[in-house]
């Protein structure tokens, strides 16, 4: 098959095109940013997928003897083994015939976007920030008009949508507009709202904190002061951090507690028992009778589910809360995109 998708900064690709391929087929390929790069092995990693490039044409890369990869997005095709994976979802060995560098290549354009994840950042500060999306680099100036979020808002993981002038291969920005990746549903934790900080915990979601700002929309409630404890809200944000969602969007769906819970987010880890970990939250999905469904919300059987789902996948997981307000019954799991 064919998977065309954002990178993100650990090589995980966020599928949004999968195509099945009819014989005969290609050669092996992937793109994705170098890491572990070792030139007296000759060898780099993509995420978890080691590529040989000992006998591969590498013209257009810098010379490996003298300056390390890490960081390069590639693409490397040649012949696989991918036999090794024990359930791993990309593992094995490509050995290369071909590593070329990949994404924008021009150095010079009027106009120029790009959207994806930020890999790296040097500097978050306004007017003069400095950040990488992917393997471009970005810089953002006094005329830089920021939607949905502010300067510091950018940090590795945020996915954004860049507009602007690219000269000498750096893109100055004219427009920076966040994506909000995540979804949340459940009732404000009692005793959790700080008004000082403008955040607050949700029932069943624990360690994660809701932040609102000048730039919260607010529907069915009239600001951040008219929130109370039990209140249920469905709240639409990014990610700050490693479990800090400043909310662009808070709804609150009724005054009086509901127990359904909803979690939209990023999977950080899977275990052998097949519990998933979203926002630092364990999302069991071992028990009998969970349902799992696909990008279509067409259900789907638990091996086919894991088959797409991976480190980096973004996923909806739903349940109700106990009648311990604490824990919750987590029933449905559903890929995002």
């Amino acid at each position: 098959m064919e998977v065309h998708g954002l990178v993100n900064a650990a090589g995980v690709i966020a599928a949004g095109f999968i195509e099945k391929k009819t014989a005969p087929f290609p050669a092996f390929g992937v793109k994705g940013f170098v890491n572990n790069h070792n030139d007296a092995s000759k060898t780099f990693q993509i995420g978890a997928l080691t590529v040989n490039y000992a006998g591969a044409i590498i013209n257009d890369l810098p010379n490996p003897a003298t300056t390390l990869w890490n960081g390069l997005l590639v693409e490397a095709k040649g012949s696989g083994n991918l036999t090794d994976c024990a359930g791993n979802p990309v593992c094995g060995t490509l050995t290369a015939a071909k590593v070329e560098p990949n994404g924008p290549q021009m150095q010079e354009a009027a106009e120029f976007e790009i959207e994806g994840f930020v890999t790296k950042v040097t500097s978050n500060t306004a007017p003069n920030g400095d950040f990488v999306v992917g393997n471009q680099r970005v810089v953002n100036n006094g005329s830089t008009r920021f939607e949905g979020g502010v300067a510091t808002d950018i940090v590795v993981g945020v996915k954004l949508e860049v507009e602007g002038v690219l000269s000498s291969g750096i893109l100055t920005a004219s427009k920076i507009e966040f994506r909000d990746s995540i979804r949340l549903e459940g009732n404000i934790a009692a005793g959790s709202l700080n008004a000082g900080t403008s955040s607050f915990r949700l029932s069943g979601l624990p360690g994660i904190t809701v932040t609102a700002n000048g730039l919260t929309q607010f529907t069915n409630v009239a600001n951040f002061a008219a929130l109370a404890d039990g209140n249920h809200l469905r709240i639409r944000g990014r990610l700050s951090g490693s479990a800090t969602v400043i909310a662009t969007e808070i709804e609150r769906t009724s005054t009086t507690p509901d127990n359904r819970v909803e979690l939209q987010g990023a999977i950080q880890s899977i275990s052998p028992t097949q519990v998933v970990t979203i926002l630092g939250v364990a999302v069991d999905t071992s028990t009998s009778g969970f349902v799992f469904k696909d990008l279509n919300n067409n259900v789907i059987v638990r091996a086919a589910f894991f088959m797409q789902a991976a480190v980096g996948t973004l996923v909806k997981a739903r349940g109700n809360l106990n009648m311990d307000g604490i824990t919750v019954t987590w029933s449905e799991m559903e890929l995002e995109d």
